[in-house]
């Protein structure tokens, strides 16, 4: 529910799933100490002191999706979007992506089904490598599944490779691929390749959540 603040300007309240994460902590850091938002982060740590202390602003609540589900319809009472950020990279099979990506979220969906305020962002995949194949099929299911139960109020995001100092090996990853951009053998393949840094990103998740446009929300649906 959009509220108004002093002033008569409008806050946006978000339930953001992730927070603590690595992707999460790059979008608090745009949008926790804008006076538009209202946050609510639920992770499985529930937030570590370091966070808490940086920003106080956020709302921090404990659970593991994957082993109990939170009152769902209380959570949603007043909010207006669900940003969910969660999602296995690596999995021993098909079964277990579904197991550790799509089941936990099946309640929390069906809440916002009945809650017709509330909207849903979820963070895609634009691609991937042919050894994450089930992790981008894992991905595209889940979107389907939001689709046919949320209709319009679904709303997809498409990064390719997030990067930030924090986490050396994407940082790496991602200079390589920029740089290869530019060279001659390899540039053509590597464009198929846009490394996106956090800050950028977590910039166009607050565009989206104002109802603005992003280039995010176009996918590509090649495994390579």
């Amino acid at each position: 529910m959009i509220v108004k603040i002093g002033g008569g300007k409008m806050t946006i309240k978000i339930v953001l799933l992730g927070g603590s994460g690595f992707v999460g902590q790059g979008i608090l850091e745009q949008l926790a100490k804008d006076p538009q938002f209202g946050i609510t982060s639920i992770s499985r740590s529930g937030g570590s002191l370091q966070l808490k202390e940086k920003f106080p602003q956020v709302k921090w609540l404990r659970a593991d999706l994957q082993k109990q589900t939170p009152k769902w319809v209380e959570i949603l009472a007043d909010q207006d979007w669900v940003v969910d950020l969660l999602g296995v990279l690596l999995a021993k099979n098909q079964q277990a992506y579904q197991q550790l990506t799509i089941k936990p979220i099946l309640p929390l969906v069906a809440a916002i089904k009945e809650n017709r305020s509330v909207k849903m962002l979820f963070v895609s995949a634009q691609t991937a490598p042919r050894v994450l194949k089930n992790y981008l099929v894992t991905k595209r299911e889940t979107e389907k599944i939001l689709t046919e139960q949320l209709k319009t109020r679904a709303v997809f995001l498409y990064p390719s490779l997030i990067y930030h100092p924090q986490r050396q090996s994407t940082w790496i990853l991602a200079q390589l691929l920029l740089f290869g951009q530019h060279l001659p053998l390899l540039g053509h393949y590597l464009a198929k390749w846009q490394p996106l840094s956090r800050q950028q990103f977590a910039l166009e998740v607050k565009h989206v959540l104002l109802g603005g446009k992003s280039r995010l929300l176009q996918k590509s649906v090649t495994i390579y």
